[in-house]
């Protein structure tokens, strides 16, 4: 709550204990705080619901120095938005407009639009929108290419601590998941799922060493992965590792390495922990 006042936001109001809340805390300030209202067109997580619009309005009207400015509503689908649900979202929303403006709250400004609805829905651009994933230059779908050139801003790195020589039926990482079948060269990176390189890679995703691809082998365990570099000639402790982005003109996606650990790119993006340094570049 401080931080709203602080920084001077304008917060989404999703209830009216919420708007109870913020009108506390503004009793012996003169000026208004303007504030959007989050109406629920069909999600069912966060937001009034048009049934409850109505009153929900006539009691915020009573609310000194509280003024809803914006109207605001979250799609049901970050993917497909041909469905007649999202239609009925749609509908929900444009109706929750004019129940502010029949209630003596209209508003100027109305967002629903998410990163897909964005790139391909001008019907749901209304006054603002709100790109979520685009901002880290993927499209939402998990293609390569789409309606606009994008180009991903992340890119995660590592470099290997230590390479050895192991011998065939030699055991690699947590219940020896994974044996090797000749004499294979092993480089361990000092990365793991602390810090956000999922578990479920484990002898399922692939790194860029070099300019190539080189398997995981074994567990990925809490700080530590293995990798088989047998096929990277000449690599050596020290070599950058890229775990997903670009290495010279090869690229691991971000959206390959979310299909191998079953799980979308936007969940790899976000769990990046925090001991991994963030290098900002331009």
């Amino acid at each position: 709550m401080e931080q709203i006042f602080h920084h001077r936001l304008t917060p989404v109001v999703c209830d009216l204990e919420m708007a109870k809340v913020l009108a506390q805390r503004l009793r012996g300030s003169m000026r208004a705080l303007p504030v959007h209202l989050k109406a629920d067109t069909g999600l069912g997580r966060l937001g009034v619901t048009l049934a409850d619009m109505p009153y929900f309005l006539d009691q915020i009207r009573k609310i000194e120095r509280l003024k809803i400015v914006a109207l605001c509503s979250h799609l049901g689908s970050a993917v497909d938005l041909t469905t007649s649900w999202v239609e009925r979202q749609k509908a929900a929303f444009i109706r929750a407009g004019e129940l502010c403006a029949i209630h003596g709250s209209p508003v100027k400004l109305r967002h629903i639009a998410n990163s897909a609805a964005t790139l391909t829905r001008p019907d749901l651009h209304f006054e603002m929108v709100r790109p979520g994933l685009a901002l880290y230059g993927l499209f939402p779908n998990g293609a390569a290419d789409g309606p606009v050139e994008l180009r991903p801003a992340m890119r995660l790195r590592t470099r290997i601590l230590q390479l050895r020589r192991l011998p065939a039926g030699h055991g690699i990482g947590y219940d020896q998941t994974h044996v090797t079948d000749r004499e294979s060269r092993i480089a361990t990176l000092p990365i793991g799922y602390a810090d956000g390189y999922p578990r479920a890679l484990s002898n399922r995703g692939q790194v860029l060493v070099r300019g190539l691809r080189a398997p995981v082998v074994g567990r990925v365990s809490m700080d530590l992965t293995m990798i088989d570099v047998t096929e990277v000639a000449n690599a050596e402790i020290g070599d950058e590792v890229v775990l997903w982005g670009k290495q010279g003109d090869a690229e691991i996606r971000v959206d390959e390495v979310a299909t191998w650990a079953e799980t979308i790119s936007y969940e790899l993006l976000t769990t990046v922990g925090r001991r991994i340094p963030r290098i900002y570049v331009n």
